[in-house]
């Protein structure tokens, strides 16, 4: 249950309306049990289930668990791709909480991977700014090349995106030595996410992508982050449920993803065979 004082949110669909009705199906229903597990196969030949099912404590006690693993090794060679938004936010505030739970004496910063393309809302960056001091984040900020930004950004999306978000993120993962990028994608959020793994490797450069929320719904990030008093960013309070840079996001009152570019989002297989992710 969600603490009295968590607060109501403008609805992320519609402009200005309260999110009455999201807000008040978690405090008395909790979060919906939405199908059966779904099998996966992880990269390291290690057979998994996707609990799409599951409820949110059992969803955040399989994704700390994940994340425990992960940081048994290295955490030095283990990024957040950091975007500022809820999904991404989440996974960093839960990998946080994990270098603190199993480091207690002296843990290590969360180190957060963050593709800026100059053509972020402010809100965003005063997000992120705030994030950083509050919670200690070691960010890795990377961009694009200044000569290469395209004329009419968002206009071509697939070229858009490789100039100013994937080609600088492979480029940041070779400089950086990350072996390990946790990253905030869910199977729910776009019909090319459905079948994907937890667990991917990526080749050029070579890492190990996580994706360790990726059975969450849209309405167990939101109970989360109103159960655990988290910070978001404002935008989500006029009317974006999903956000991304500013000529390819739209206020959305359908899909979560609905205020995206539609172009962008009829490519993402062939951005994802880019290095996207």
């Amino acid at each position: 249950m969600l603490p009295e004082n968590a607060g109501v949110l403008s609805n992320p669909g519609r402009t200005g309306v309260p999110f009455d009705s999201a807000h008040s199906k978690i405090r008395n229903q909790g979060v919906e049990e939405l199908g059966e597990c779904l099998p996966a196969i992880n990269k390291f030949g290690i057979s998994i289930m996707v609990h799409q099912g599951s409820s949110l404590p059992e969803k955040v006690e399989s994704s700390r668990e994940r994340l425990k693993r992960i940081a048994s090794n290295d955490p030095s060679t283990v990024y957040v791709a950091w975007t500022g938004g809820k999904d991404s936010s989440v996974v960093l505030w839960l990998w946080r909480s994990v270098l603190r739970e199993l480091f207690p004496d002296n843990p290590p910063l969360p180190q957060a991977l963050r593709v800026t393309t100059g053509l972020e809302f402010s809100e965003i960056e005063r997000f992120c700014r705030r994030l950083i001091q509050e919670w200690g984040i070691a960010e890795t900020r990377v961009g694009a090349d200044t000569g290469n930004v395209p004329q009419d950004p968002g206009e071509d999306a697939v070229t858009c995106c490789r100039k100013l978000k994937i080609e600088p993120l492979r480029g940041a993962v070779s400089a950086n030595g990350v072996q390990v990028l946790l990253t905030g994608l869910r199977q729910d959020e776009h019909p090319g996410r459905s079948e994907r793994s937890v667990y991917e490797t990526r080749q050029d450069p070579h890492y190990e992508q996580v994706n360790p929320i990726l059975e969450w719904t849209e309405m167990d990030i939101w109970s989360f982050v109103l159960s655990e008093s988290m910070p978001y960013c404002s935008l989500y309070e006029q009317g974006y449920r999903s956000l991304d840079c500013y000529p390819c996001t739209a206020r959305s009152e359908m899909a979560e993803r609905g205020g995206r570019n539609p172009d962008k989002e009829q490519q993402m297989e062939v951005l994802r065979s880019m290095g996207y992710f």
